[in-house]
């Protein structure tokens, strides 16, 4: 089916544009057209206006159809046949995609109590060590103190025999 549009265009002309599917022979004159206007150094506005004249086509409509094969051809190329069927435990839609991101975040201010726990516990742990060096060293100054106590009850208790052969009364307390 083809509309003629009365409208004047750009330079006075009128316009046709086809309400057909272009075809590939239309889309390869089109790529040639616009490829080599611009290699000639032409805008490719006025190669839009050019291929839409051969091809009985709006420049709009050549624009698009342009633009449109450009990223069909960037895009990656995908058949059919070529695809794997994804393993059934693959396939993670939306909603339980979803559901996993709210149980991560809800995970996060555990982790972040799980550091500080373990912070704490690093300091209680450096903590205990040095309570355990203080612990060791009165334990030391008390053995010190004990060994010191004996030997001087030890020396009383000599001093108090030598007295009472001596004959002095002298009473060593004990």
């Amino acid at each position: 089916m083809q509309v003629t549009i009365r409208n004047k265009g750009k330079g006075g002309r009128s316009m046709t544009a086809k309400n057909k599917k272009w075809t590939a022979e239309e889309d390869r004159l089109l790529m040639e057209a616009i490829e080599e206007g611009t290699n000639q150094g032409r805008t490719k506005q006025a190669c839009y206006e050019d291929a839409a004249q051969k091809l009985a086509r709006t420049a709009t409509a050549c624009r698009a159809r342009y633009n449109s094969l450009l990223k069909y051809q960037d895009a990656p190329s995908v058949k059919q046949d070529d695809r794997e069927d994804p393993a059934p435990g693959d396939i993670l839609d939306l909603s339980n995609g979803l559901a996993f991101l709210q149980k991560l975040q809800s995970l996060i201010p555990l982790v972040n109590e799980q550091q500080a726990l373990q912070e704490e516990s690093a300091k209680l742990a450096e903590r205990n060590k040095l309570l355990e060096k203080e612990l060791e060293d009165k334990h030391s100054k008390l053995q010190e103190y004990l060994q010191k106590y004996e030997e001087m009850f030890g020396i009383l208790k000599e001093a108090g025999i030598m007295a009472e052969e001596a004959g002095i009364g002298v009473k060593v307390v004990h």
